[in-house]
């Protein structure tokens, strides 16, 4: 016996009076995400990031109880909260006390 072939149906979504079959959604969908991206950024640059401390000196130097690191934010150049961990032994920043 022969097998027989069904055709896959058509799908067809309409949106906005718009036909769309495809990868079509896709790229809608993308600029929808883009637009929303490009909004949120022309806020930050209008209004400034509300999460950023612009007052705060790289001057504080911390110690990981663990192991004994010493990170120097004026040596580093970055702010202590943008470590993810202890460099040398991972520990959370938690284990860090302010020198």
């Amino acid at each position: 016996m022969e097998k027989q072939t069904r055709k896959k149906p058509e799908v067809r979504l309409k949106v906005h009076y718009l036909t769309i079959r495809g990868n079509v959604m896709g790229t809608i969908l993308e600029n929808l995400h883009r637009f929303h991206i490009e909004t949120a950024v022309d806020n930050l640059k209008e209004n400034g990031n509300p999460h950023v401390n612009e007052d705060h000196k790289l001057e504080c130097v911390f110690r990981c109880r663990l192991c004994g690191y010493v990170y120097d934010e004026a040596k580093e150049g970055k702010p202590f909260s943008s470590l993810p961990h202890c460099p040398r032994c991972g520990a959370v920043l938690l284990t860090f006390e302010e020198l």
